[in-house]
């Protein structure tokens, strides 16, 4: 459990440096240019096992839930962190509705969005409530195609 703490707490930390389209080999360099914190949170090898191998779905019942969920591989993880994202906070009296577009490359599927104009062509489109003071995420749906649009 605790090396699946540390996995999830870098790969949170790649996101906030902006690192995590990277290769593992970059991030754990002992060049310089790699990041002390990830060598010293676990080996290059754990770090690439959990990245190939872990998985927030449950294959055995997939095909029964994609009949009412759409985004089945990635709702229970997203629902949870909505859910403890309303628990650890209280908004203030300033909140904004708005859009989290998240890049992806190349992938084609019913929840990613095609923006030709864009840089990043393929996208997945998340409605946000946010806090307006800190921009704390508060609650949020992913948008995946027709029909999908509810109110926050």
């Amino acid at each position: 459990m605790t090396e699946l703490k540390a996995f999830v707490g870098l790969l949170l930390y790649s996101a906030v440096l902006k690192s995590n389209h990277e290769r593992p080999s970059y991030l754990f360099a002992r060049d310089g240019t790699g990041f002390e914190i990830f060598r010293c949170g676990m080996s290059e090898n754990i770090f690439v096992i959990l990245l190939l191998c872990l998985r927030f779905d449950n294959p055995d019942d997939r095909a029964e839930r994609q009949n009412y969920d759409k985004l089945i591989a990635i709702s229970f993880i997203f629902n949870k962190f909505v859910n403890n994202s309303q628990q650890l906070y209280e908004l203030s009296e300033c909140v904004t509705i708005g859009e989290i577009l998240v890049k992806f490359r190349h992938i084609r599927s019913h929840i990613i969005s095609y923006m030709p104009k864009k840089t990043g062509k393929y996208r997945l489109v998340i409605r946000a409530l946010c806090d307006a003071k800190n921009a704390y995420f508060y609650n949020g749906y992913i948008s995946s195609g027709k029909g999908s649009e509810v109110l926050v």
